[in-house]
């Protein structure tokens, strides 16, 4: 085998295995297009975390379902948290999730599956924050979810909220295999709408988001809010 038959067979090795899910990226857009419904069907659902965002990140990535999250009041300890059906509907295993833990409930809105806490077991910070009326915002061409998160926590309506309560800000980190963007070609310019509608449109619209996570941790006093993307395929 000559080099660039070496060569070759290692990009493909790389694109192939080295992400997840291990599905083809054309195929994971396509897929995530999808209606997400209480009656969609599910197989082979077995998944094990210690945090309640690394369940649903896992879940969303592994199944294609557009997910958001806002932990539950100091929920970001570890436990166990666990999804496991053999085969039957997404409303069967989320019924078994909230039944194991009570904090929780979900709905199915707009197109994604919120995962949300019940109302004693809302964080204030978060519960204000998602709320908070966001008077202008925009995301260039290209934009990554780091930026993304970034400077959606910094805007002036947001960023007065979280100085009142003394907590940093976590957005993520841009390294990794790839940087993750939102889309080559996503861009939006919005006025006058809560926060958490703008998560919900980026989740929705982006060609490569696929869920948002919102927590805070009480313990280190940090806000920490993460939209995570697949590669974007681009056809030839």
């Amino acid at each position: 085998m000559n080099r660039k038959s070496v060569f070759a067979f290692c990009l493909l090795v790389v694109f192939t295995f080295g992400a997840a899910p291990t599905l083809l990226a054309q195929d994971r857009i396509v897929a995530r297009k999808r209606v997400v419904a209480p009656d969609m069907q599910l197989e082979n659902v077995q998944l094990k975390r210690q945090k309640v965002s690394d369940l649903f990140g896992s879940f969303s990535f592994q199944y294609l379902v557009p997910v958001g999250l806002e932990v539950a009041h100091g929920g970001e300890e570890p436990t166990l948290f666990e999804l496991e059906l053999k085969q039957g509907t997404l409303s069967e295993l989320l019924k078994q999730f909230v039944a194991e833990h009570p904090e929780y409930t979900w709905k199915i809105e707009n197109g994604i599956l919120n995962i949300f806490p019940k109302d004693d077991y809302r964080d204030p910070l978060l519960r204000q924050l998602l709320a908070t009326e966001i008077e202008s915002f925009s995301v260039a061409k290209r934009t990554s979810s780091w930026n993304f998160g970034k400077n959606l926590l910094g805007t002036l309506e947001a960023k007065r909220l979280i100085d009142s309560y003394r907590v940093t800000c976590d957005s993520g980190y841009p390294g990794g295999f790839y940087i993750q963007q939102l889309g080559r070609e996503y861009s939006f310019d919005v006025s006058h709408i809560p926060l958490k509608s703008i998560l919900d449109k980026v989740v929705r619209e982006s060609p490569t988001t696929r869920y948002w996570i919102l927590s805070h941790n009480l313990v280190e006093r940090r806000l920490f809010l993460r939209v995570n993307a697949i590669a974007e395929y681009v056809p030839n």
